[in-house]
C-alpha cells in the first residue's frame, strides 16, 4: 500500500475527530463559565447577608447602650408605658416578620426593641461575674434587632443582656 492509497482511505477522519474534540472542549468551557457565574451569585448573596447581620449586631450594641443609660442614670423606667421601644416581656412578638409595635430606628438603619424580662436570681456562682454569687439578683433584658437591605437580605438577631442595677 502506498502513501497515496493510505490517504484516500482516511478522508475526513481527522476532520471529524477534530470537530468532536472541539465540541467537547466548547461544552466544557461553557459549563465552566456557568459554574463560575453561579459561584459569583452565591458569594454576592453571602456578602449581603453578612452585611445585614453586621448591621443587626450594631443595633444590638445600640440597645445595650440604651439599657446602660437607663440603669446607670439613677431614674427608674416604667416598661409598661407605650409609645417607645421599651416593652415588658410578653407584650410584643419581636420574632415576627412585621413589627406593629413601637421600635427604635428607621427602615434605613434597621430597628430594635428592648424587652424587660424581669428580676432573676442567679442559680449558682459563675466565673464570668466577679461579684455574682448564688442567690444574687440580676435584671434581664432581651434585645431584638432586625435589618433588611434593598436586595431583600434580611436578618433578625436577638440578644440577652443582664445588669446588676434595676431599671
Amino acid at each position: 500500500m502506498t502513501m497515496l492509497e493510505n490517504q484516500s482511505n482516511q478522508q475526513g477522519v481527522a476532520l471529524a475527530t477534530g470537530l468532536v474534540f472541539m465540541v467537547i472542549m466548547t461544552l466544557i468551557g461553557i459549563s465552566s463559565l456557568s459554574l463560575s457565574q453561579s459561584n459569583n451569585i452565591i458569594v454576592r448573596n453571602n456578602q449581603t447577608q453578612m452585611q445585614a447581620l453586621n448591621r443587626t449586631e450594631i443595633l444590638l450594641k445600640n440597645g445595650e447602650r440604651d439599657i446602660d443609660t437607663i440603669t446607670n442614670n439613677g431614674n427608674t423606667k416604667d416598661f409598661s408605658l407605650t409609645g417607645d421601644h421599651y416593652h415588658l416581656n410578653g407584650t410584643t412578638d419581636a420574632l415576627s416578620d412585621s413589627w406593629s409595635f413601637t421600635s427604635q430606628g428607621s427602615s434605613s438603619t434597621g430597628q430594635y426593641v428592648i424587652e424587660y424580662v424581669g428580676k432573676r436570681t442567679l442559680p449558682g456562682a459563675s466565673s464570668a461575674w466577679d461579684t455574682g454569687v448564688a442567690g444574687d439578683s440580676v435584671y434581664q433584658f432581651t434585645i431584638t434587632s432586625k435589618h433588611e437591605l434593598s436586595n431583600g437580605a434580611r436578618r433578625l438577631t436577638e440578644s440577652v443582656y443582664v445588669t446588676e442595677t434595676a431599671p
